[in-house]
Parts: structure tokens; C-alpha cells; sequence
């Protein structure tokens, strides 16, 4: 698949030698030798329903010449989905369970939200961040609270931009430092807890004082 070679390291869903795995394996690394303080996390709404046609099909644009292929993606999007027996027409979206929208999806977020952190976000921070994305699950990494802050803002205006919308309630800025765990006795404050993959992940301090990220 042509796109394969331009995705970049942070992406990990839908794609050879990749996984949930390979992406845990990554977010736990970075923040252990990285010393991460602060991370942000966002659940996107109805995502596969809100993929917009017109900027998908600028994004395919750039890497795809064949006319053909092009036009049958469009006749795939235009075709519906099938709830309940009957044929639903949409004019964003594409419908989850097909062969080509986990592709087509990937390819969204490719420039939505993956280059535009690498290339232009990441730039301007003032010590160290990572985005880790699968599928439409991402969390970003950071050790300084501007950075994470200013993240949390304009990816929100970015994901709006391209038709996209975050779920509040489940998108936070959370203070993920194993320092609150220093010390005697309990902390006053624990650090935040955070959802990615389906797993809760969480700062512990072993008993020899060593402070370990867990997750369950």
C-alpha cells in the first residue's frame, strides 16, 4: 500500500508488523526514559461516522494518480451501510466492518493528526512529547505542563477543522508524575490514572521505593 511508506513511527493500527502491543511497548518506553509528567487524553466521537469525504479525498490525492481507483473508493463510500435490513446513504463517514475503511480511516488521521503533531506542534514544545495513536485511540506524552496545555487546546481546534469532535468527558489533561509518589507515607495527592487500548494505566511505587508504571 502506497501510504505505508509515509506513515509515521507514532501510528500503529491497521498496518504490517504493528499492534496494540507494539504501541503499549512505545508509550511505556518513552515515559520511562523520558521522565513524563503530564498526559493528555481524548476519545474522538462517532469517528468512523465523521470522516469527512471532501478531505479524504484530498489526503488520497496526494500519494494516488490512478483515476480508476479513486473512483471506486468514491463509488464505496456512496454506497452505504446496511442497518436493520435497510440501506442508509451518508455524506461523511466510512462504514465500519469494510475491508478498505480501516485503511481509509488510518489515512484521515495521517494528516489530520499525525503530521500535523510531528511537523508542526512538536516544533514549538519546550522539552519532550510523544504522540502515540491506534486507530482512532491516542494519547500524547509530555514533561512540560505548557506543552501538554497548549496540545490539549489546538488539537482540539485542528480535529474540529476536519469535521472531527472530541468526547469531553473522556478527554483530559492529566498530571501523570511519579514524584507525587516520593516520600513517606501516603501522597496528598496520587497521580491521575488514564485509559489507552483499553487498558487503565497507572504510576505504583514498589516496596524498595522504585516508582513503575502498571497497567490492568
Amino acid at each position: 500500500m502506497v501510504f505505508e511508506q509515509d506513515f509515521l513511527d507514532c501510528s500503529h493500527g491497521f498496518r504490517p508488523g504493528r499492534s496494540p502491543h507494539t504501541a503499549l511497548y512505545r508509550l511505556r518506553e518513552g515515559a520511562r526514559l523520558h521522565g513524563v509528567r503530564y498526559v493528555v487524553e481524548a476519545d474522538l466521537a462517532n469517528y468512523f461516522g465523521s470522516v469527512n469525504w471532501e478531505w479524504l479525498r484530498k489526503f488520497l490525492k496526494h500519494r494516488v494518480n490512478d483515476g480508476g481507483l479513486l473512483h471506486l473508493v468514491n463509488k464505496w463510500l456512496k454506497a452505504g451501510v446496511m442497518e436493520d435490513g435497510v440501506v442508509i446513504h451518508t455524506s461523511d463517514g466510512v462504514p465500519q466492518g469494510g475491508p478498505v475503511s480501516p485503511v481509509l480511516s488510518n489515512i484521515y488521521l495521517h494528516y489530520v493528526l499525525d503530521l500535523w503533531f510531528e511537523r508542526r506542534f512538536r516544533k514549538a514544545c519546550k522539552s519532550y512529547t510523544e504522540l502515540t495513536r491506534f486507530a482512532d485511540d491516542f494519547v500524547a506524552v509530555f514533561q512540560n505542563r505548557e506543552d501538554a496545555e497548549r496540545f490539549r487546546q489546538e488539537m482540539g481546534e485542528r480535529l474540529t477543522a476536519f469535521g472531527l469532535q472530541l468526547v469531553p468527558e473522556k478527554t483530559a489533561l492529566l498530571h501523570f508524575d511519579g514524584n507525587l509518589l516520593q516520600g513517606r507515607g501516603r501522597p496528598t495527592k496520587k497521580p491521575d490514572t488514564f485509559a489507552f487500548l483499553g487498558f487503565t494505566h497507572y504510576l505504583t511505587k514498589t516496596r524498595r521505593g522504585t516508582i513503575t508504571a502498571g497497567r490492568a
